[in-house]
């Protein structure tokens, strides 16, 4: 009696977990008080600190010529995951310009990157000292009419898809953005939470190989245009941040069959008394 309870009780541990592949492990939950992670200006960026909140942080205001970048302290494993996150630009017009991106990005400056020039949502001249740059940015453009790239290499000339998106980025809502990544194929799905219109697309992209491993700093940069020639400066907002690294499914079996092996291994032991 005593073997079959064992038995049974590795048997029912082995097929909750196998049955468990879609499982994430949290590595970000929010923003929390912000003591883990960085924020950044750049020296030519002469605008006041960006303002934070519980769980949000205003990257950018309407000062205009300003390039933050924000990155939590701790890389994480961008083998396989899915992340999510809340944007809202807010006090701009049609005539705005500039944007975000939710960056990833591995460099010797770490959690401390930041654009060193005033062009490209942040993103463009991400410290270029790092060559090859390691980095890919998911843009949130804010011109008219605003769309979305995947840029790589702290450049937004290369890889850049500009994707004119259903979901008007001007409008003011707050916009829910959605992540999967799969090793292979980079899903972005965007969502606006007054109007529900949604728009949906997706990057093939080798990320490792991009940035020669399998972590990288995870946040987002951002950038408003000098207050000149018709420009408004946006209130860019970040909110509920959610990163989640994605076991493989042979991973999953390995640990199965781990499992199974040291269920054996106390059967056989108990049996033989």
């Amino acid at each position: 009696m005593r073997a079959n309870s064992f038995l049974y009780r590795t048997a029912t541990m082995i097929v909750v977990f196998s049955a468990l592949p879609g499982v994430t492990h949290a590595g970000i939950t929010g923003f929390g008080d912000f003591s883990n992670f960085t924020i950044n200006k750049s020296p030519l960026d002469s605008g006041p600190s960006p303002n934070i909140f519980p769980n949000k942080i205003e990257l950018t205001d309407s000062a205009g010529s300003e390039t933050r970048s924000i990155f939590y302290n701790v890389p994480q494993d961008i083998s396989t995951f899915s992340a999510s996150f809340t944007y809202q630009a807010t006090g701009g017009a049609a005539a705005s310009a500039e944007g975000a991106t939710f960056c990833l990005q591995k460099t010797s400056q770490g959690a401390h990157a930041v654009d060193i020039s005033l062009s490209g949502f942040g993103f463009n001249g991400l410290v270029p000292s790092d060559f090859p740059n390691r980095s890919a940015g998911l843009s949130l453009e804010l011109s008219s009419p605003s769309g979305t790239s995947l840029y790589t290499q702290g450049s937004v000339t290369l890889g850049g898809a500009n994707h004119t998106a259903a979901v008007n980025l001007l409008s003011g809502d707050p916009i829910n953005v959605s992540l999967t990544y799969n090793g292979t194929i980079l899903h972005e799905t965007l969502t606006d939470a007054v109007t529900n219109a949604q728009s949906s697309f997706s990057y093939l992209i080798n990320l490792p190989q991009l940035m020669g491993g399998s972590t990288a700093y995870v946040g987002f940069t951002a950038q408003t245009p000098a207050a000149i020639f018709g420009f408004v400066p946006e209130q860019q907002y970040f909110s509920d941040l959610q990163f989640n690294a994605v076991p493989e499914p042979s991973t999953i079996g390995l640990a199965a069959a781990g499992l199974a092996a040291i269920g054996f291994l106390g059967l056989r032991r108990r049996m033989g008394r």
